[in-house]
């Protein structure tokens, strides 16, 4: 699968649930939009080696 993480990519092997894959990577979802494939997602959502990944931040001010 192709990750692209705070503007950074990579390529990785991954398949399962997006929130196991957060947690491999010590990522916490309550801050954070994932979208696969170019569609925000659930982290309960599956991902697989042929999807596009983006993980963003989330960012609140107040």
């Amino acid at each position: 699968m192709k990750l692209k993480i705070d503007n950074k990519e990579k390529e990785m092997d991954f398949k399962g649930r997006i929130s196991d894959l957060l947690d491999s990577l010590s990522l916490n979802p309550e801050t954070l939009v994932v979208l696969k494939n170019g569609k925000v997602v659930s982290e309960d959502e599956k991902a697989g080696n042929n999807d596009i990944l983006e993980i963003i931040s989330a960012v609140s001010s107040g």
